[in-house]
């Protein structure tokens, strides 16, 4: 399910997501791989995280997750 909903992210905050929560890289290494300041790299990591959020509430509510 979480995979899912990853994947369903766009590909900009996909490729956040990856690096930073999964991969675990510093948000140096983050926003040089996507070209953007460190401010510009917290910004998408936090909106797509909040995207993440809205995508699994549901499942999160229905005791499914």
């Amino acid at each position: 399910m979480v995979q899912t909903a990853i994947e369903s992210l766009p590909q900009s905050y996909r490729i956040a997501i990856i690096l930073k929560d999964i991969e675990g890289m510093p948000l140096t290494e983050v926003a040089k791989i996507l070209k953007l300041s460190e401010g510009g790299t917290k910004v998408r990591l936090h909106r797509a995280r909040l995207m993440l959020k809205k995508k699994l509430q549901p499942v999160v509510e229905k005791g499914k997750l």
